[in-house]
């Protein structure tokens, strides 16, 4: 953080402007337990922390930022899904510039270099939350906003988390994270409000770009993902609705492997949500919602049908994530009934339930590992019903959260080949935050 400082210095000495420093600290800690988990292993438990320290030093238009991240999970099992977003310790998260400008009404933010980014619904593009560890880019990043609009264009690359081997996850083993060059993301989003109240529209389009690299064999995937949503947002006595969409086309690598076939990318994916918020005590809110993605119906053709889900957030639409998580933004047909009550700022509760279906009943259920290239095992993946509730014991500053879901297995998730023989699969956990 030093180089920081020395910058923001020399910034403060060429613009003769005040420099301030904002300072931010985040400690979580979180243990989870599944018991006969809807993969193959059986049961799991981990026990989870991230801590954030954030520092960002102002000088007039002028702003330095830095974030450090310290990602570890202890008391895992051996069977334990134990990947880079659980695991990343010590590193820099963020380390950039920005510079704002405000004229005519308009607001304008310029940041280049490490950043974290949340872009329109989160569905394609965000920092995540519930998650262990968080998508980091660097690149630039644009944003323009004025009272009834906004827009926003990046052009990045993603960072890659390291250590990337089980071995050394396993021991909580540090080191660096790197840039990956050989991939680029470009995002055009675009918001504006509509003189009904709370609505708005947005449109948006998503371009990713990667190639092999002697360190690292991807997809080679070459994806434009064009999309626009319509939306009102809650408000008591009042009905609210979401419709978001989106065409994904392109190219892309069967596999990984090289030489692996080309096969030409046709994809889509929707969310439809119709909500209600009474005016009473609790503030209830009651929605019934869609979740679609589309699948890949046939492996032999030169098409390639599964929607990739990019950067998004799953857990809102979904329900749980970490060592759980049987839902998410590819091949499914998931419709379901949310509930959430908010007592005050410090208080809510929120229930959801979704059923899974495969779009596809000869493409892969990602997240239990499993296919039935016949098809003959249906499409129903199985019931999902999830919990959370959270308290601010005190207040923005230390908080208390506790949670669960119930996955009953479909047909599919009983019958595909090498589906294991659990039937119900139990999820809970226990989080404390501390910021400061």
């Amino acid at each position: 953080m030093s180089g920081l400082v020395m910058a923001l210095a020399a910034a403060s000495l060429m613009t003769g402007a005040q420099a301030d420093v904002e300072f931010d600290f985040e400690t979580r800690w979180r243990y989870a337990l599944l018991d006969d988990q809807f993969r193959a292993g059986g049961s799991d438990q981990a026990l989870s922390g991230r801590t954030l320290v954030g520092l960002r030093l102002n000088a007039g238009a002028w702003t330095l930022g830095g974030e450090l991240i310290d990602s570890r999970v202890y008391q895992d099992d051996s069977g334990s899904t134990l990947t880079t977003s659980m695991v990343n310790t010590a590193d820099i998260l963020q380390a950039y510039a920005s510079w704002q400008d405000v004229a005519d009404g308009v607001q304008t933010d310029i940041q280049l270099g490490r950043f974290t980014l949340n872009v329109g619904s989160r569905r394609f593009m965000a920092r995540n939350g519930f998650r262990n560890t968080i998508n980091a880019f660097t690149g630039a990043n644009i944003r323009r906003a004025a009272e009834d609009w906004r827009f926003t264009a990046f052009l990045v690359s993603p960072v890659r988390r390291f250590p990337n081997e089980r071995r050394a996850l396993e021991r909580n083993e540090h080191d660096w994270d790197e840039e990956n060059f050989d991939q680029t993301f470009l995002g055009l989003h675009f918001q504006h409000a509509l003189a009904a109240p709370r609505t708005r529209y947005e449109a948006f389009l998503f371009a990713l770009d990667e190639t092999d690299s002697s360190e690292l064999a991807t997809a080679d995937r070459q994806l434009l993902t064009l999309g626009g949503r319509y939306y009102r947002a809650p408000a008591a006595g009042e009905w609210d609705f979401d419709i978001e969409g989106a065409v994904q086309w392109g190219e892309r690598s069967e596999t990984r492997a090289e030489p692996s076939p080309t096969r030409d990318v046709f994809a889509a994916t929707g969310h439809a949500e119709l909500g209600y918020t009474f005016a009473s005590p609790w503030s209830p809110r009651v929605s019934a919602e869609i979740e679609y993605a589309s699948g890949d119906d046939d492996i032999s053709d030169a098409d390639w049908g599964r929607y990739d889900l990019l950067y998004g957030l799953r857990r809102r639409d979904f329900g749980q994530t970490g060592i759980h998580g049987p839902l998410r933004r590819e091949n499914i047909i998931a419709p379901g009934v949310r509930l959430t009550l908010r007592r005050d700022a410090a208080l809510d509760l929120r229930v959801l339930y979704k059923a899974g279906w495969l779009a596809s009943e000869t493409d892969v259920w990602t997240d239990g590992r499993l296919r039935d290239v016949t098809g003959q095992s249906g499409r129903f993946v199985g019931h999902h019903l999830d919990t959370r509730l959270r308290y601010w014991m005190i207040q923005d500053r230390l908080q208390l959260e506790v949670g669960g879901a119930i996955f009953e297995r479909g047909g599919f998730a009983s019958d595909a080949p090498g589906a294991p023989d659990a039937t119900t699969s139990v999820f809970g956990y226990s989080m404390v935050t501390l910021r400061y």
